[in-house]
């Protein structure tokens, strides 16, 4: 059982069983009680970019239609959005940590070290994602089970310092015998997303409505940033309680001080 008390999320783990819904709860209790920082991070790194990137379709009129002229487009927004989503990943993943330490962290704070982090963490992304394309090409479950089996490589890169590898190959470790209870895991975040999506997504709709086509873009430029924002953050926090879930239970300690791995 866990529960947040105060500032600080106390963990009473009552059997050594990874249990689906006591993550998800941990998960949705961290958002709620630290949804400033979360956001923060979120709008900086995910939402304005994607705005930005919006407003560029917009100025630039392509047609929906000139396939040729949208896939022109797609890899350089990609490449800057996967770019930011690392330090936004990074803030995350710390901010995250801190709070189940009882301690609330500023915007610079979360971001501490990243610098330093940023490029293990695009040569671990890069490995990982090539790892479960060839999967997904080969039997598309292979790629789901690397993927679940690499799951927790990013929190163990920031929170442990571990090489890249070295994160990789110790994500394997925790997650042996809880690899699909983690897919449903992120089963359960996903439909979460979906939700928030059309939550998102019905005023944005109304008032397209209402004008008469005249603020479709506000769709584009507000709505979808925000969905995508919503995503990455869920599944970045998720990822988080899902790491110290795994040492809880399978190494019966407390994770220790994130400091230490930035100083």
């Amino acid at each position: 059982m866990s529960r947040l008390g105060g500032n600080a999320v106390v963990v009473q783990t009552t059997d050594e069983r990874f249990q689906i819904g006591r993550v998800v709860q941990q998960t949705l209790n961290l958002c709620k009680e630290n949804f400033g920082i979360f956001a923060l991070l979120t709008v900086i790194f995910s939402c304005v970019p994607d705005a930005i990137f919006a407003l560029i379709g917009l100025g630039m009129d392509i047609d929906p239609d000139d396939t040729a002229a949208v896939i022109r487009g797609v890899p350089g927004e990609n490449a800057v959005t996967g770019l930011l989503a690392i330090p936004l990943y990074i803030g995350l993943i710390r901010a995250a940590h801190a709070a189940w330490n009882g301690t609330k962290l500023s915007l610079s704070q979360s971001l501490e070290g990243a610098g330093r982090l940023f490029p293990g963490m695009l040569g671990m992304n890069i490995l990982i994602g090539l790892g479960v394309i060839l999967g997904l090409i080969l039997l598309v479950v292979p790629g789901v089970f690397l993927a679940m089996m690499w799951s927790i490589a990013g929190p163990l890169k920031v929170l442990e310092g571990r090489a890249a590898t070295e994160a990789m190959s110790r994500s394997a470790a925790l997650t042996k015998n809880n690899r699909w209870a983690i897919l449903g895991v992120y089963l359960i975040y996903t439909l979460i997303c979906i939700a928030a999506a059309v939550v998102i997504a019905i005023p944005a709709i109304i008032v397209t409505f209402l004008t008469g086509g005249a603020a479709a873009p506000l769709f584009d430029v507000v709505a979808v940033p925000i969905m995508s924002g919503v995503a990455i953050a869920l599944f970045a926090v998720g990822s988080a309680v899902i790491y110290r879930e795994l040492v809880q239970i399978k190494e019966g300690g407390q994770v220790g001080d994130v400091a230490a791995v930035f100083s």
